[in-house]
């Protein structure tokens, strides 16, 4: 092959290459910026509420205060909030509360 043909084709490698690398760099970055997040937004944009099945106007049953109606379906006293009685407790714990200082890491002492 001629001198001449040798430095074309040296110089036509180097062009498909250079292009090869320009397209993956773009494709990077392209992949990159549309995996960015918005500055803000709202998480109401993105998918469905999902009620487990049941209609979303159940809830509603607790009112705005939580005065729901005393015969709602569901509805249960804190006095009925509470596990089996027989048997050992898997943990038991006695809670004690007292003044003290606390000593903070700046060097400021708090009254607790």
């Amino acid at each position: 092959m001629p001198r001449r043909w040798n430095r074309a084709l040296s110089r036509l490698t180097t062009l498909v290459i250079g292009v090869f690398v320009v397209a993956v760099v773009a494709l990077v970055a392209r992949a990159w910026h549309e995996s960015r997040l918005p500055a803000t937004y709202s998480v109401m944009q993105f998918g469905t509420p999902d009620y487990g099945g049941g209609s979303g106007a159940d809830h509603i049953a607790h009112g705005a205060l939580g005065d729901g109606p005393a015969g709602a379906k569901g509805v249960r006293s804190v006095a009925e909030l509470r596990g089996p009685r027989a048997g050992e407790p898997d943990f038991r714990a006695t809670l004690a509360a007292r003044r003290s200082t606390v000593h903070l890491p700046s060097g400021r002492r708090i009254d607790a």
